[in-house]
């Protein structure tokens, strides 16, 4: 008899046939007697029936413990699986993680290692200078230091708050060919946690140079790792002492065993499982651990599921036992006494109510929406379904599924999905918003046909945090602009739609200048806020022109597709820059940003990402070094100026100059006799590539990349080396002009090189002369014009070279202690053609003379312009027609004997 209720699940279950054969011998005495056959039949009849249920039962109770044990062993097995791989992942990183530490120790050894290999000197000018020129390469690095044998600091990038002499006392290691020392300190008495690196110098002064890794930069690391998020990650010192963790609120102490370099192992206690690593290279050792809850949770959550799922079969089972149990009797029953069978049948029918109020019971109970559907119609549905779907039972049961489900999920319940698969599904709920859900679908069975059953699991939360996740992962966590990840992929994008339908393409690379300064002067929260702005303004800019990123620092590129000219497409970048310069009020004052573009476009300039982006930041650099505040398209010749800076730096910044460069030495004569008054040291790069060599081309790229103060370095020293043999070739003593640049006398104590370079040569300082330029003294004014007055005390000759094509400014002029001023070529050239420059040599000579000044004629070529020199009373010059540069071989008679007439 078929059973349907609204609202219920349906179930069907078939009255048993009227018993036939040996069960109709059981005799029912007209008179109220039973015969002696039927005794026995009936007799015979209830064994069997005692047998066959008992048979009934036993199976029954059979199945019931089997599954349940099987289950049970089966979540035991994941219980131990789901251990192995949380220890596994505790593992691997805590070896991870020392491996990264690792690499950013190595990573720091390298500036340590180039100071080492670099020309040693114990004067703190040059300690200094060179520390700050690391530094600026490795701003990541917070500090770098010179030590003396017994830890004192010689030189240093920042305050020397550290005990050094601790590092000193580290155990050594080699690495690369030097001795290095590291130590793991914890932060005691006032000092922050650090871990130090020290490298052995070559010389005993300085006895080493020294780096730190701060507790920040490590923390930083820990919390983005892969467990960063959910387990304690702490690095300890050998001897137990705690330097950083990712769990700023959670004090952790070392709990395992005493770790040895190069060893791992694992530990639990009650609450947490433990994961350790020391590093085979360096004093330090992680520890990683893991709540037990937080790695069993699921666990707790299948199991749960899986247990509740096995008890329902159980339930069900037992009561589909049940149910042939009370069958068997009725038909024995029927057997023995037909006349009984109206009231076995009311009794049948209400054991078949109860059991299907078990089952509905059951489906009800179950710890997740179930539906059944059959002909596109709901037939059934649980409470939590109802209430998920916003309907009652009397509602919901008989409504068309379209109604609540997208076309996919119901063309799957209709039976195109294979038995047992999932299906995602978008299910709308009367009121409410629609919710994302995964259906996991069966078939279902009765005597009315096919259905479906389907499980309902929510999954709109985690949808929402795999986004979330890969938002972050393509996205800057600041500006909310893509990252350079994403950044890359879409221009690789753009790059090949570009190819398929031949438009055009512009990426721009745009810089703040001197947005370090707002950093300084403000801090990083309100420079911070500025950026924000910034790509603010960018956005309005751009909106609808192309797609924008944040590349790194204060950095953005613009990605900008465009179908017009290229000259037309470039009309973008003064309405960039006229957004950036848009006044900005930040922390109480208003400030006033400028930026520097490249441009460079797809194909012409690169057809591939990287190529297009390092060549637009190349075009932007270029921008800079043209003064800031401007744009410049990408060229062929930047990539060459780009390789000439490398090549300089690559050769020109070892330890070994004397390979690569030679000093060339011109002539200063007397005007009226041609004796040889003083010789000037001009330096010369015999192997450079190309054209690098000239002194137009050589000089500027030293000062660009910084290697003009240790190349002048090498040019003061050569040249006082130089000075005898220069005297004993032109058979008197005479002075030796040396070229000084600005960033030497600003960067280093040319006081201390000086007095160094003449105490190692035996040079006399009352022959060395110094020529700068009148830039050298417009940065910091009052240490250089101190500077040369330390200079002049020792003896050593000041002379202004160029004068006239710099500031020419005349209080600087008279407060500096000078000796001589060197008229530039540009005048002395064109004097006998050009009024105005003739004017000028005059008024500088007359300038000189009324300072008693001596004054020197450069450029002098022709014996018209030293006979025009000498009637306006300049009497020293130099020239080609004197001398051209020569290398000290060619220094001889020959080089003064002049006959002038």
């Amino acid at each position: 008899m078929a059973i349907k209720t609204t609202g219920r699940l349906p179930l069907q279950m078939h009255r048993a046939p009227p018993p036939t054969g040996r069960g109709n011998r059981i005799g029912v005495a007209a008179q109220g007697g039973v015969t002696v056959e039927g005794a026995m039949d009936k007799g015979a009849a209830k064994l069997r029936t005692r047998r066959i249920r008992l048979a009934t039962w036993g199976v029954s109770l059979g199945l019931s413990v089997g599954l349940v044990t099987l289950v049970a062993f089966l979540q035991i097995d994941v219980y131990r699986g789901m251990l192995a791989n949380g220890r596994r992942q505790l593992a691997g990183s805590a070896s991870g993680t020392v491996r990264m530490v690792d690499q950013d120790i190595d990573a720091s050894l390298g500036p340590l290692l180039a100071l080492r290999n670099a020309s040693d000197t114990a004067e703190s000018g040059s300690l200094h200078m060179r520390l700050a020129e690391v530094q600026a390469r490795h701003p990541e690095l917070p500090t770098f230091v010179a030590l003396d044998a017994g830890g004192g600091v010689l030189a240093c990038t920042s305050a020397p708050l550290l005990n050094w002499r601790e590092g000193l006392d580290a155990p050594r290691r080699e690495a690369l060919g030097a001795s290095v020392r590291v130590l793991v300190a914890d932060g005691q008495n006032g000092a922050p946690p650090t871990i130090r690196i020290l490298v052995d110098s070559r010389v005993p002064e300085p006895a080493a140079f020294g780096t730190v890794i701060d507790e920040a930069r490590v923390r930083d690391g820990l919390s983005r790792s892969i467990m960063g998020g959910t387990a304690d990650m702490t690095v300890f010192s050998l001897d137990g002492r705690r330097f950083a963790s990712n769990r700023a609120d959670r004090v952790s102490s070392w709990s395992g065993p005493v770790p040895t370099p190069g060893t791992s192992g694992q530990h639990a206690d009650d609450l947490r499982i433990y994961a350790w690593a020391a590093s085979a290279h360096y004093p330090f050792a992680v520890q990683v651990g893991l709540e037990r809850a937080g790695i069993f949770d699921e666990w707790f959550r299948q199991a749960r599921s899986s247990m509740l799922a096995t008890f329902a079969l159980v339930l069900l089972l037992n009561a589909f036992a049940a149910a042939f149990d009370r069958a068997y009797r009725r038909q024995s029953h029927l057997i023995r006494a037909l006349s009984l069978s109206t009231l076995h049948q009311r009794d049948t029918d209400r054991d078949l109510a109860a059991s299907e109020a078990a089952y509905r019971q059951l489906m009800t109970r179950m710890p997740l929406p179930v539906i059944i559907v059959r002909n596109d119609r709901i037939e059934y549905a649980n409470l939590l379904a109802e209430e998920r779907l916003g309907h009652d039972g009397a509602t919901l049961v008989g409504r068309h599924a379209a109604e609540f489900m997208d076309a996919d999920a119901l063309e799957a319940m209709r039976g195109g999905t294979p038995e047992g698969t999932s299906v995602t599904a978008w299910l709308n709920p009367e009121e409410g918003m629609p919710f994302e859900a995964e259906l996991a679908l069966s078939d279902y069975r009765d005597s009315r046909g096919r259905g479906t059953l389907a499980i309902v699991r929510d999954v709109t939360q985690q949808r929402r945090y795999e986004e979330r996740l890969n938002h972050q992962a393509t996205h800057d966590e600041l500006t909310g602009l893509p990252n350079r990840r994403a950044l890359r992929e879409k221009l690789e994008h753009l790059i090949r739609q570009s190819q398929r339908d031949g438009s055009g393409l512009m990426v721009l690379f745009i810089d703040l200048d001197h947005f370090k300064f707002i950093n300084d002067a403000l801090g990083h929260a309100l420079g911070d806020q500025v950026l924000r702005d910034v790509t603010l303004k960018l956005g309005d800019v751009l909106d609808g022109l192309g797609h924008i990123g944040r590349f790194g620092g204060d950095e953005f590129v613009a990605m900008l597709p465009f179908s017009c000219s290229p000259a037309r497409a470039l009309d973008v970048l003064p309405r960039i820059q006229s957004a950036i310069e848009e006044p900005l009020e930040v922390g109480g004052s208003v400030q006033r940003l400028k930026c520097s573009i490249g441009v460079a476009f797809a194909t012409r300039d690169g057809s591939d990402a990287d190529t297009l982006i390092r060549n637009a930041d190349t075009a932007m650099y270029d921008a800079k070094r043209s003064g800031r505040h401007t744009w410049k398209r990408y060229s062929a010749d930047m990539h060459a100026t780009a390789m000439a800076r490398l090549t300089v730096l690559s050769r020109l910044s070892g330890a070994n100059l004397d390979n690569e460069l030679a000093l060339a030495w011109q002539t200063q004569h007397a005007g009226d006799d041609g004796r040889v008054i003083g010789v000037e040291a001009l330096l010369r790069w015999p192997s450079a590539p190309g054209d690098l060599g000239t002194p137009d081309k050589l000089v500027p790229l030293l000062e660009e990349t910084g290697a003009i103060v240790q190349i002048g370095q090498w040019v003061l020293r050569e040249a006082c080396r130089q000075q005898r043999r220069i005297a004993g070739l032109l058979g008197a003593d005479c002075r030796i002009a040396v070229n000084i640049s600005a960033q030497q006398l600003v960067h280093v104590d040319l006081v201390a090189e000086v007095r160094q370079a003449l105490a190692e040569t035996g040079a006399s300082a009352s022959l060395l002369e110094l020529e700068l330029t009148e830039s050298a003294f417009m940065n910091e004014p009052a240490r250089a014009i101190r500077t040369l007055h330390e200079l002049r005390a020792m003896g050593v000759s000041i002379a202004l070279d160029d004068f006239g094509t710099g500031y020419s400014n005349l209080t600087y002029l008279s407060r500096l202690p000078l000796d001589k001023i060197k008229i530039d070529r540009h005048f002395t050239s064109a004097l006998l053609q050009d009024d105005v420059d003739a004017s000028i040599c005059r008024s500088i000579v007359f300038l000189a003379r009324s300072l008693n000044l001596e004054v020197v004629a450069e450029g002098v070529e022709t014996d018209r312009q030293r006979r025009w020199l000498l009637d306006e009373e300049c009497t020293s010059m130099q020239g080609f027609f004197f001398s051209r540069p020569v290398p000290i071989d060619e220094l001889g008679p020959a080089t003064h004997e002049l006959r002038l007439t």
